[in-house]
C-alpha cells in the first residue's frame, strides 16, 4: 500500500506541475501537452489509485478474518 500511496502522490504532482506549466507554453506545445501528456499522467493517477484501493480493501479484508 505504501508503494502505491508514494505513486498516487508523484503522479499528482507531475500532472499539477505540468497543468501550471502548460499556459506558458507556445500554444502547440500546450495543445500536445493537454491531449498526449496530461491524459497519460490522469491515466497513470487513477490506476494506482485503484490499486491502492484495490489493496486497502484487501488488507481490511485480512484483518478481519
Amino acid at each position: 500500500m505504501s508503494v502505491y500511496s508514494h505513486l498516487v502522490h508523484l503522479e499528482q504532482q507531475l500532472f499539477d506541475a505540468l497543468a501550471r506549466m502548460i499556459p506558458e507554453m507556445p500554444s502547440e506545445a500546450q495543445r500536445e501537452a493537454e491531449q498526449t501528456n496530461l491524459p497519460v499522467i490522469a491515466s497513470q493517477v487513477e490506476r494506482f489509485r485503484y490499486r491502492l484501493a484495490y489493496w486497502s480493501k484487501r488488507k481490511g479484508d485480512l484483518e478481519q478474518r
